[in-house]
């Protein structure tokens, strides 16, 4: 469904690793199995994450033990989740991309000055793709970490007696204190971030809330900033806001960057889940999408 990870109620087809699906039969979620996929079972990394996770620990926020360690920790599942099969690329006339769709799939196109193209390509057929001899990538194990990442958010998101406002990779917003043992500083723990009195939460990424010192509002790919009161106005059916934002562009044939300055516009998004709007068309709630 748009290349999202959602929510969805009905029946659907999918690709799914045995650990969404063993916690989906807990909560009653039914299969009909088509084809899977075998990977024996390890536990790898442990010492690797373990020592990263401890210089990322005891290092300040902003220095650069903490940023390495960081991406060190990052990286590591990103590469065991890269694509094996490698583009193609070269640097030719402009048009002859016209020519290349026929038996392969174009993947970019950047435009060079004197009339030249640089095409990136992956050939139609399997036979042809270019697998690197040494490269190391595993779809299973970086699978395997975002599954076991969900399922462990969604026990938290199923704790009974609590409210669920708002939910993303590795946050949660609820409205009463999660017991200590979910919070600390160790692997698997959360972070107590803020404790709002009234807040608001949009779209993914897009949400903000106030205490009686202090507001935060937090909007993805937005640097200038915006008040916790003019994000309550979007709560409003069919409303927006327009920022001026700054937009980095490269240009490869000039080897250079351009900075645009643009129009960012902020609205409620229904790409994930839909939206419910009470009698006063003021956003209130979601529902699973339904397939």
């Amino acid at each position: 469904f748009n290349n999202k990870t959602i929510a969805p109620v009905g029946s659907w087809s999918g690709v799914y690793t045995s650990i969404e699906i063993n916690r989906a039969l807990e909560l009653g979620y039914t299969f009909k199995y088509i084809k899977g996929v075998y990977f024996n079972s390890e536990i790898i990394f442990k010492d690797y994450v373990e020592f990263y996770y401890e210089i990322k620990k005891n290092s300040d926020k902003y220095s650069s033990s903490y940023t390495m360690s960081k991406l060190s920790l990052n990286s590591l599942y990103g590469k065991f989740g890269t694509n094996p099969y490698l583009n193609q690329h070269i640097i030719a006339s402009t048009g002859l991309s016209l020519q290349l769709i026929e038996k392969n799939i174009i993947v970019d196109v950047l435009p060079l000055s004197n009339d030249k193209e640089l095409i990136s390509f992956f050939s139609n057929e399997e036979s042809e793709f270019e697998l690197h001899p040494n490269f190391l990538s595993s779809v299973g194990v970086a699978a395997a970490i975002t599954a076991g990442s969900r399922v462990y958010m969604s026990y938290i998101k199923n704790l009974e007696g609590y409210t669920l406002y708002y939910s993303d990779t590795d946050s949660i917003d609820l409205d009463k204190p999660l017991d200590p043992k979910y919070v600390g500083n160790e692997l698997g723990q959360l972070k107590l971030e803020h404790i709002f009195q009234e807040a608001v939460y949009l779209a993914p990424k897009m949400y903000g809330g106030k205490t009686d010192a202090y507001e935060y509002v937090k909007v993805k790919g937005l640097k200038n900033p915006v008040s916790y009161e003019d994000l309550k106005t979007l709560l409003k059916k069919g409303s927006y806001l327009t920022y001026p934002n700054s937009k980095w562009y490269k240009n490869i044939s000039e080897g250079s960057i351009l900075i645009k300055d643009e129009i960012h516009t902020l609205s409620i998004t229904d790409s994930k889940r839909q939206l419910i709007f009470d009698s006063n068309n003021i956003f209130v709630d979601t529902k699973p999408i339904s397939l």
